[in-house]
């Protein structure tokens, strides 16, 4: 999602905001596959023990809910032909609290999780977690230990689809201290360490993490495990109910499947308890079962041939029309993961060439997710999504070192670095009308570009008194054959906590039904010598105007994951500003009444007011292609 603002507004403003571009002993298991996986693999017909590995990254923010989730585990505890085993590493300044019988530790320890009791295995010191040999090393140790006839290795911390997961705060060696997995160290540690246990596959591989049911994901680690079971979304932080776990220390001979779908019901279950139910996914993948979706993907793929503008647009329209996961108002700092089910019934219905290979998509998402579920924000959700940047500037090159991504890869490059005309306003200037406190802004382009237009938005803001421009919120505006509207209340985002006050920045998307989705974006400091992160605040609202979901989120080294904040942690809510006079944006807090340093251990309300009269508001559209190119259109009213 491209975003900008230019003319009277200044392009730069939400350009530097927003990042638009520019117009111009072995365990048993399965039998060892094939190199690559694939569907002449056999699922063993019995076992009749389990070992769940679980590898927790929590030296970072998200420690209190590893404590919350180990004190799960615990009430499931290990038992006869059943073992959890579990490597945490906990971090310092963020909780104290001792757990199942043991002080408070900051070091990486080795537990088998007993009921309402941990025993120590070994502690390890610190290590980094997120380094290849400390999770082989694991698998290794846990195998050879406690041999089973299945077993599977579940990850937990944040998540970041095929880019990241497991990030580690305090890693001895790594620059920084800080260090993360990508998607290929993840494979080849899982790889390492089945050779150094002689463990033939995994029953089971699992995410509790965010965004990590992809494509990418499956086609990487199909090689080494039966089932996946991860969310395409966000998680909150909850995060899984492990007390599903249960299932199997009760009946061992309890099949992967069985197991994935108990996870599945009590993850929701707990959501549904915790009303953060609305925007989850989480579902079991059949590893074995990915050869007609690779190459139904591939037929997708091949739909786009090059340089067809008007093809592209529509596909594009697909994409923007699709369920997207991860999304951020800043689309730099945007996943651009989209479900794969949803991409392609999308595309089809811009694109009749898109119509076969989206039906052999959905036969074979049939097929290969076996246990699935969703809120109501995200019912459209198949089970896997897939990476589809926006515009070539957002494109990530490290996806060019995923070797099973090259069929999809050389999509991406075909279609974004295409040519051909853009859609484009016939004048920066839209047209203003005001009725009442109802502001409608109205661009007209230039004749047959409408059709290359895959995304239109209308930018909000108004003008302080010396002269800066503060962008507010930007919405969905409507394309009708080559003229774009949009409209605004001319009511602004107020945050408000005690005495203290400040203006945030609230993106709206239409949600499922008559809801809207509201994300508003902040900057968190964990303490006052601390570097801002980046995080997200995602209500639900439905037709009422009531808030149904409300849940923070926080970015840590290219991952997501819940927010759960230290004592003496503050939120700021964030707007762009920009300084005509000197042509420069900068990315602020604009306190009403005090400092806007929110604590954010305390609620935070939230209400919509209506600027003041006379204060000069302004609505910005903008119009992308299929290759981020974007056009803009801006108006002025005042506020009555």
């Amino acid at each position: 999602m491209g975003r900008g603002v230019r003319a009277a507004v200044g392009l730069a403003l939400v350009c530097g905001w927003l990042g638009c571009s520019s117009s111009s002993d072995s365990g048993g298991g399965s039998p060892q596959p094939a190199p690559g996986g694939g569907s002449t693999r056999q699922h063993p017909a019995s076992g009749q023990s389990w070992t769940v590995l679980v590898y927790m990254v929590a030296d970072n923010n998200l420690e209190a809910d590893a404590l919350r989730d180990l004190t799960e585990m615990m009430s499931v505890g290990s038992g006869p032909g059943f073992n959890l085993v579990v490597q945490v590493d906990r971090a310092k300044g963020f909780s104290n609290d001792a757990i199942g019988g043991l002080p408070n530790w900051t070091t990486t320890k080795r537990l088998r999780v007993q009921t309402g009791a941990l025993e120590e295995l070994a502690d390890l010191g610190e290590t980094d977690m997120a380094s290849a040999a400390s999770l082989s090393d694991f698998i290794s140790y846990g195998v050879k230990t406690f041999p089973a006839d299945r077993v599977a290795l579940l990850m937990w911390d944040h998540g970041g689809a095929w880019t990241a997961f497991g990030v580690d705060e305090d890693a001895p060696g790594a620059a920084g201290g800080t260090d993360r997995m990508d998607l290929n160290r993840v494979r080849d540690a899982i790889a390492a360490g089945r050779t150094a246990s002689g463990l033939q596959q995994f029953a089971m591989l699992g995410f509790d993490a965010c965004l990590m049911a992809t494509y990418e994901v499956a086609r990487s680690l199909s090689p080494h495990g039966e089932y996946l079971l991860a969310s395409e979304e966000l998680e909150p932080g909850h995060g899984w109910n492990w007390a599903g776990l249960g299932v199997a220390r009760q009946t061992p001979s309890t099949t992967p499947v069985a197991l994935g779908q108990q996870l599945i019901d009590t993850y929701l279950q707990q959501a549904q308890e915790a009303k953060t139910d609305a925007t989850i996914t989480l579902s079991l993948t059949d590893l074995y079962a990915l050869d007609p979706l690779i190459e139904a993907v591939k037929g997708l793929a091949n739909v786009y041939p090059a340089q067809d503008a008007f093809l592209a647009s529509e596909l594009g329209r697909g994409r923007t029309a699709a369920l997207e996961f991860g999304a951020s108002p800043n689309p730099a700092q945007s996943f651009q993961m989209f479900d794969l089910g949803s991409l392609a019934s999308n595309m089809a219905n811009q694109a009749s060439q898109a119509a076969s290979p989206s039906n052999a998509i959905q036969s074979a998402l049939r097929q290969a997710v076996v246990a699935k579920t969703a809120g109501a924000q995200t019912s459209a959700a198949t089970g896997l999504s897939i990476y589809f940047p926006g515009s070539k500037q957002l494109y990530d090159p490290a996806y060019d070192s995923l070797a099973e991504a090259a069929d999809w890869r050389a999509f991406l490059q075909r279609y974004l670095q295409g040519t051909g005309a853009q859609p484009v306003f016939t004048s920066d200037q839209a047209n203003a009308q005001l009725s009442g406190s109802d502001a409608t802004f109205t661009g007209q382009l230039a004749s047959g570009t409408g059709a290359l237009v895959t995304e239109a938005t209308l930018f909000t803001g108004f003008a302080q008194d010396d002269g800066s421009l503060v962008v507010v919120g930007d919405r969905p505006a409507e394309v009708s054959v080559d003229q774009v509207q949009g409209g605004w209340d001319l009511s602004v985002l107020q945050l408000q906590q005690g005495r203290k006050s400040g203006v945030g920045y609230l993106s709206l998307s239409q949600g499922e039904g008559n809801t809207v989705l509201a994300t508003i974006p902040f900057a968190y400091f964990r303490n006052a010598s601390a570097q801002a992160q980046q995080a997200l605040r995602v209500l639900v609202i439905d037709a009422s105007g009531n808030v149904t979901q409300d849940t923070y989120y926080l970015e840590v080294d290219g991952a997501l994951g819940g927010l759960s904040p230290a004592a003496g942690s503050v939120l700021m809510p964030l707007v762009a500003i920009y300084d005509p006079t000197t042509d420069q944006t900068r990315f602020d807090v604009l306190a009403t009444r005090g400092a806007a340093d929110f604590d954010a251990t305390q609620p935070i309300d939230l209400r919509l007011v209506s600027l003041a009269s006379g204060t000069t508001a302004f609505g910005v559209l903008q119009v992308q292609d299929y290759l981020g190119q974007t056009s803009n259109a801006s108006g002025v009213v005042s506020a009555p």
